[in-house]
């Protein structure tokens, strides 16, 4: 791909270099742990929120740290969610455990995954229906075999992070995955893993949802969650949570965008123009946010000049595109220096980055979605991506902003983008 958009000006270009590796950790180290679950339950029916706790791998009765997030039906969970940030962490092993629950908080189905964190990065933990009820180790498996994928017992340092503790992968594509699913369900292949994706418009009334495995059913609320239970109303309310800012996603994306010049909307996407040069498309909100995460998945649908980038733009001035004023945090994807790379920065005036850190990635192809996930929690700033075989992270530290709007940037090329949320932090 091409060069960095001609627009970007680099005062300050700052190389991430790998730190020492010492025999004993650097317990001062202020680490940051990213969770994202990826599954293939129904959210907001089969499981009410999900909960992620941190323990040290040879003491699991003493819980670090816990966060919690409750989900909704219509959110596509096979493509990926950030379910936590678990940060003040000093560099060791750990022992992740995420839990999907029901309204009544009831298990319905655990994982635990074990990650060594020696730097700020993130850990992708995949859960399968076909893992409810399984209990490993099973019959024929190995002892350490403690944790569940596709049905099937496996080590717990599985991850798509690191894939030398795993099994055979399952498929490359989701052609390779078998099993009868309904009409309204289709397989999906996601880090080599087979989920079966829901479409719940495809259901003939909206009080019902997909079930991969029988089709269109009512939403059922239990019956021992009473009217006055604060849960139940939970439940059978299907709108955006609340910690959720805003949300546009197919097949319903919403129009409420302050569009730069050569942006469009349709149900599908958001789409930037080649028409243009930097241009920015701002969430219309009066609100100024803070300590926010901004995710969507984006893509290069095509490449219309040497130098390209498409990302999330945070704590920006209002209005859209790029104007003397425009002053940001940006979290994008384009050529760097002397790669595709993620970039991480600020930018002071006219999309212009006065700060930039780029991490290398590796080729970033056209036609391939990327999930892009910038988190702002008082200075610090930090930004993902993944898919495509493609997983970085990148953060620094800056206090210039404080507050401001969300927006999607583009420049030199035709982006799509798509499931865009804005979640409080």
């Amino acid at each position: 791909m091409g060069q960095v958009p001609y627009f970007f000006v680099f005062a300050a270009i700052v190389a991430l270099l790998p730190a020492c590796e010492e025999e004993t950790p650097a317990l001062d180290r202020n680490l940051i742990l990213l969770v994202e679950l990826k599954t293939d339950l129904v959210p907001g029916v089969e499981f009410a929120a999900v909960r992620t706790q941190l323990f040290d791998p040879a003491d699991r009765s003493e819980e670090l740290t816990r966060r919690q997030v409750d989900v909704a039906l219509g959110r596509d969970l096979t493509s990926g969610l950030r379910v936590a940030e678990l940060g003040d962490l000093a560099a060791g092993t750990y022992l992740v455990r995420t839990t999907l629950v029901d309204l009544m908080g009831t298990e319905v189905l655990r994982r635990d995954v074990v990650v060594t964190v020696r730097e700020t990065a993130g850990v992708t933990v995949l859960m399968t229906r076909d893992c409810v009820g399984v209990e490993c180790p099973g019959t024929g498996s190995s002892p350490t075999e403690t944790a569940c994928l596709s049905g099937r017992c496996i080590e717990e340092r599985c991850t798509p992070e690191t894939p030398e503790h795993c099994p055979v992968p399952e498929c490359s594509m989701p052609a390779e995955c078998t099993g009868m699913v309904d009409a309204c369900a289709e397989w999906a292949c996601e880090d080599s893993t087979c989920l079966v994706r829901t479409d719940h418009t495809l259901c003939a009334a909206p009080t019902q949802y997909c079930d991969p495995t029988v089709g269109c059913r009512d939403v059922d609320i239990p019956s021992d969650a009473g009217a006055g239970d604060a849960s139940a109303d939970a439940a059978s309310d299907t709108s955006i949570p609340s910690d959720i800012l805003f949300e546009s996603h197919a097949p319903h994306v919403t129009t409420d965008f302050v569009l730069g010049a050569g942006w469009s909307v349709s149900s599908d996407y958001v789409a930037s123009s080649c028409t243009s040069g930097a241009e920015v498309a701002l969430v219309n909100s009066s609100t100024e946010w803070s300590n926010i995460e901004v995710s969507a998945r984006v893509k290069f649908e095509s490449v219309c000049a040497v130098r390209h980038a498409i990302g999330l733009a945070a704590r920006t001035t209002s209005g859209a595109g790029c104007t003397p004023s425009s002053t940001a945090y940006y979290c994008f994807l384009g050529y760097g220096l002397t790669d595709d790379a993620l970039h991480i920065g600020r930018s002071d005036t006219a999309c212009a980055q006065t700060v930039d850190i780029p991490v290398l990635t590796g080729p970033l192809d056209t036609g391939v979605w990327y999930d892009l996930t910038m988190t702002l929690i008082g200075s610090t700033i930090t930004c993902r991506v993944s898919g495509g075989g493609v997983d970085e992270v990148a953060m620094f530290t800056d206090s210039t902003y404080t507050t401001g709007h969300v927006g999607l940037f583009a420049d030199g090329a035709l982006g799509h983008f798509d499931e865009i949320v804005v979640r409080q932090r």
